[in-house]
This record gives structure tokens, sequence and C-alpha cells, in this order.
């Protein structure tokens, strides 16, 4: 090591252009701004789809699309959340929800249990139900081929719910 050589004892990083690791650095900060903006900007236009989806041209409720897209959610979502996010969705106030709202309600509601029956993971009973089965070495279908016999003889019966409830 020469003290002379390398600038009176500095070290020869102090006067380099930055370093490759905070390039780096600075880089991966860069993009991971840009993908946080990005997946704000994609979660604020799918709320605001969502929002859309649910209001009619005259701002009020569309019931039927309140059913499906809680049921939707709520076959691989819990129940419980799923039927917050749609109860703040169409407005939050219980009182209004209860009165001039309540097919809204309803809607809400039967969509978020009714639908969870579609799928093991969206009603813990399904799950349940499941790993005893297993347990005691009855076949069970996978995941899949549970949604398809649940499809196969739930979808006919929320159908039939929407047209007597909802439309």
């Amino acid at each position: 090591y020469d003290p002379a050589s390398s600038g009176g004892g500095k070290s020869h990083l102090a006067s380099a252009s930055p370093a490759p690791a905070s390039v780096a650095a600075r880089a991966a900060v860069s993009s991971t701004s840009l993908i946080s903006s990005t997946s704000l900007r994609l979660k604020c236009a799918l709320a605001a789809r969502v929002v859309s989806l649910v209001t009619a041209p005259d701002g009020g409720p569309v019931d039927v699309m309140y059913f499906w897209l809680t049921g939707i959610l709520s076959s691989f979502l819990d129940n419980a959340p799923t039927y917050l996010v749609f109860f703040n969705t169409a407005g939050g106030d219980a009182a209004q929800l209860m009165g001039e709202m309540a097919t809204t309600l309803l809607a809400i509601s039967a969509g978020a249990v009714f639908m969870g029956a579609n799928t093991y993971i969206g009603n813990a009973p399904n799950f349940m139900v499941r790993a005893i089965a297993e347990e005691q070495n009855v076949a069970m279908p996978s995941f899949f081929g549970y949604m398809v016999w649940s499809i196969g003889i739930l979808l006919p019966i929320f159908f039939l719910v929407t047209f007597v409830f909802f439309v």
C-alpha cells in the first residue's frame, strides 16, 4: 500500500464514481417505488371498476352485482372481511342499509355466506370436512375438482336466488 499513489492516504474509492452497490441500491429503490406506484394505480383502478359495477347510472346500488361480486370474492376469502368490504362499498351506514337499502344488505350477506361454499377455502367447515374425510381414507376431490362439483350444483341455485330476490 502506497499512500502517495492513492491520494494522500485517502481511499481511492472515495473519489471514484459511486460504487456499483450504491447504484444498484438506488435502482432497486427506484424500481420498488415504480412497482409500488404501479401497484397502487392498479388497486385504485380495480376499486373504481368494482364501484362502477355495483353502482347504477342513477347512483343507486345494483343488488345483482353486489350478490355476485361479494360471492365471488367470498369463494376465495373468509366471508366476514368480504362482507365488510362490500358493506363499506355500499355506504357503510347500517341504519340506511337496514332501511331503504335492505335488499342491498341482503345481496351482500347472501353472496358472502352462500358462495363461500364454492371452494374448500371459502368456508372453513368445507376444509375441515375434507381434512377429516381424508384422515379416514375417504377419497375427496382436488381443489379444482371440488369447484367443478360445486359450480355444477350451486351455480343454478345461485341464479335462482338472483332472480327470486334481486331482479
